[in-house]
């Protein structure tokens, strides 16, 4: 299994579980980067708030992906307004991932699973895929959450 973990972070949470997955299965990291970044002080809630809610995609910098080296994709983000950050819904409207394996993560500060990945899987057309919500793995470096990591890594492995 050739993979690739895509991924968004802003203040470390979601790059500290991309890099844990990657460890865990051997895999590739690409780190979104917007062209113009968000804020981490307050100002992140109502700037990156609004731009989830109203489906922004922001233009991303340079970086290089080609699809065809690839069999399976992870895909993860923080989770802002109940749905994925937009530099990743801009990476997924920009890239062809037909079939791959796909898996999804979140990271958040807590909160319902339920719509969660909704959009992820509707902008993939992927369903049943494995997905993975954890809670400020920065932060709190949860041993329970660190066991999630390593069971969502063999699922991935199992797909």
């Amino acid at each position: 299994m050739k993979a690739i973990i895509i991924y968004y972070s802003l203040e470390g949470n979601t790059d500290y579980t991309a890099k844990l997955l990657a460890d865990e299965l051997g895999a590739d990291l690409l780190r979104l980067e917007p062209v113009t970044s968000y804020p981490t002080d307050n100002k992140k809630f109502l700037m990156g708030g609004k731009d989830a809610t109203l489906g922004i995609e922001p233009p991303l910098k340079e970086y290089s992906f080609n699809p065809d080296d690839y069999d399976t994709v992870i895909l993860g983000t923080p989770l802002w307004a109940w749905t994925m950050a937009p530099p990743l819904k801009t990476f997924i409207s920009t890239n062809i991932l037909k079939g791959k394996k796909l898996a999804f993560f979140v990271s958040s500060g807590g909160g319902s699973d339920k719509k969660r990945f909704a959009k992820m899987h509707k902008l993939t057309g992927a369903e049943n895929v494995p997905c993975l919500s954890v809670v400020d793995m920065l932060k709190n470096k949860n041993p329970d959450d660190i066991a999630k990591v390593k069971e969502f890594a063999e699922r991935v492995r199992g797909c």
